[in-house]
């Protein structure tokens, strides 16, 4: 399992790595029981209590990938743990899950809900970071309603993305490119590669 949280390998690479050094005294284990494994941890971490600060920041976000499924994710990281780095860039290890949620559909009423939520339980946070997504905008705007402290952030990342997109719109070469992309990430989906797909683009 650390092959995957620490060395980040796939979950079939990680059991690939372990057969390397398998002398025929124990099992590998298949990258199924490694997923298992994963999940089992993962579901703690949910689960556990999570610490009442001052210096929280929510990074919101709806992450589609295949189909109608949604899932709203919501992490915090503490301003401490930024602060430490100069470039303000957290690790995963910095991060926390606050929320997950399983929606078909997305909208401002339903994450003002699961703000409301996570509120209660780690304090008012410092800031809330998003890809300035309609329904989320709407969301924070009715949160700051009874919060008025908090700092709303754009992610930097999706706007320099969303820059470039209307910088290269009509460049013949980059939307090749970009359709490129979007096949390799459908054709190695499930796939032992689907580990090294393109990430989804800006849309």
């Amino acid at each position: 399992m650390q092959a995957v949280v620490t060395a980040l390998c796939s979950l079939r690479g990680s059991a690939a790595c372990l057969s390397i050094f398998n002398d025929d005294a124990i099992s590998i284990p298949a990258h199924t029981t490694i997923r298992n494994w994963l999940h089992v941890v993962g579901y703690y971490l949910l689960n556990r209590p999570i610490e009442k600060r001052k210096d929280w920041v929510y990074i919101l976000d709806f992450t589609v990938d295949f189909g109608d499924g949604k899932l709203l994710l919501i992490l915090g990281v503490p301003l401490e743990a930024l602060e430490k780095n100069e470039k303000f860039m957290p690790t995963h290890a910095d991060c926390e899950v606050l929320h997950i949620e399983h929606c078909t559909s997305s909208n401002g009423n339903m994450v003002h809900a699961a703000l409301k939520d996570i509120v209660l339980k780690t304090g008012v946070p410092h800031h809330i970071v998003s890809d300035g997504g309609s329904d989320i905008q709407k969301a924070i705007r009715l949160f700051i309603e009874d919060h008025s402290e908090i700092i709303p952030v754009y992610d930097v990342t999706h706007k320099s993305a969303i820059f470039l997109k209307s910088y290269l719109k009509n460049d013949t070469t980059w939307e090749s490119f970009t359709k490129a992309c979007g096949e390799c990430k459908r054709s190695s989906c499930q796939t032992p590669v689907a580990f090294l797909a393109p990430p989804k683009p800006a849309e």
